[in-house]
């Protein structure tokens, strides 16, 4: 997981970045000798689900309806895609880019980890629903939660908080754009009771996000974690 977020990008840009970026998972896949074929076949959607190595893989979205708009935006696209469609987000979103966002549930071990690419709340909800990890009559629980959409309160609402909670919740951003939004850190806190024990991490020192947390602290229980600047990765211990 990269620890930083959106930023102001050319087109140009975006395109030489998802290059780089494809080739440097590529190739750090093949260093952790996990870049043999699995069982996923076809285009990865909802319901999709294979097991490597151990861990269990289910794709949570995007499903076939969300696949056919991008495939539609993109043959009707005349040059790159655009920047502010690509990277602007709220929960009543059309974007198709972040409503094919990939969506995966894993489990390893136990433990279970949600990753949410820039895929919205509702999207994430309905995708654990229909592969039966979400009901209705209480909340899901998971042991790490990486926070849609770098934090965006545009792509999460407090039902979403109340639906779903976790031991580490990880917001990968560097507050360009204003990301993580302080309403979404006010939501996460107010979903949890005051004794529940849990984690907010923090890919990057972002003033205004660590201050709003420790002003939440006061009379919670949670746990605040910056990634230090001269490290590389965040760490989580399950």
């Amino acid at each position: 997981m990269t620890p930083g977020g959106s930023h102001d990008l050319s087109a140009d840009d975006v395109i030489a970045a998802s290059y780089r970026q494809g080739n440097q998972l590529r190739a750090s896949a093949a260093e952790l000798h996990l870049d043999q074929p699995t069982s996923f076949t076809g285009l990865l959607r909802q319901g999709s689900r294979t097991v490597l190595h151990g861990l269990d893989i289910r794709i949570i979205a995007p499903d076939d309806a969300a696949l056919q708009n991008l495939r539609a935006a993109w043959l009707a696209a005349t040059g790159p895609p655009d920047i502010a469609e690509a990277t602007g987000a709220s929960f009543d979103d059309r974007s198709v880019p972040n409503l094919s966002s990939i969506v995966m549930y894993l489990t390893y071990y136990g433990r279970t980890v949600l990753l949410t690419g820039d895929a919205r709340g509702d999207t994430i909800l309905s995708g654990l629903h229909a592969a039966g990890l979400l009901i209705d009559t209480q909340p899901a629980h998971v042991s790490v939660l990486k926070m849609p959409h770098h934090g965006s309160a545009h792509n999460i609402a407090p039902a979403f908080f109340n639906a779903i909670n976790a031991d580490h919740y990880i917001i990968s951003a560097d507050g360009t754009h204003g990301h993580p939004d302080l309403d979404t850190l006010r939501w996460l806190v107010a979903s949890r009771a005051p004794e529940h024990r849990y984690t907010v991490h923090l890919t990057n020192h972002i003033t205004s996000a660590v201050n709003e947390l420790h002003h939440l602290q006061h009379g919670n229980s949670f746990t605040i974690a910056v990634r230090p600047h001269n490290a590389d990765a965040i760490t989580i211990s399950m």
